[in-house]
């Protein structure tokens, strides 16, 4: 649920967040003021971090109170894959909110790209289930590699960090491309 939280917050809030913004010109405003760029994503980072740290919260009490305390997790593990999850998740909703697309069409791709990452994950149905090709084509998705890692810190497994790495490196990439493409005027 951590990591399927984290997508919603940053796939789908974020990048539609972002468009609302655009479309109402606050971003031209936060462009034109001494403010640095830098400094509207942190901010972004933040509010998202804190209703990640928020649900995660009331999943645990709901957890402990249902099921009772964990017995085997790997909490800094955790935390740091938590984290990495909001970092991953972000960066593609901020790549998707900074298109020069209207309101509407972020939306609808927010929404696209959140659902095919959430039923290609194994979030929403087991992955054991899925076909031989889409069990290997879900193996490249975000999504399966942040639930994969969560669930393995939770349980106190290994963590397949060459793939969260790797999925680091591409987002860090990501990053970089928002920085170059990210619609600040909303000109369309």
């Amino acid at each position: 649920m951590v990591g399927v939280t984290a997508a919603n917050v940053g796939l789908m809030g974020m990048s539609i967040h972002v468009a609302e913004n655009r479309g109402q010109g606050v971003l031209k405003r936060y462009r034109l003021s001494p403010m640095p760029s830098w400094a509207y994503f942190m901010a972004q980072f933040v509010t998202a971090l804190i209703v990640l740290v928020v649900s995660i919260a009331a999943l645990a009490c709901i957890t402990i109170l249902l099921y009772g305390p964990p017995t085997r997790v790997n909490v800094p593990v955790f935390i740091l894959v938590s984290l990495i999850s909001l970092y991953v998740t972000l960066s593609f909703g901020l790549l998707l909110g900074g298109l020069p697309l209207p309101v509407r069409s972020v939306q609808v791709v927010s929404a696209a790209v959140f659902f095919l990452a959430f039923f290609a994950s194994g979030a929403a149905l087991p992955r054991d289930s899925f076909p031989g090709w889409l069990h290997r084509v879900s193996d490249f998705n975000p999504l399966t590699i942040i639930n994969e890692s969560l669930m393995n810190s939770y349980a106190d497994r290994p963590v397949a960090w060459i793939s969260v790495f790797v999925l680091v490196g591409a987002t860090f990439i990501v990053n970089l491309i928002t920085l170059r493409t990210f619609d600040w005027e909303g000109n369309h």
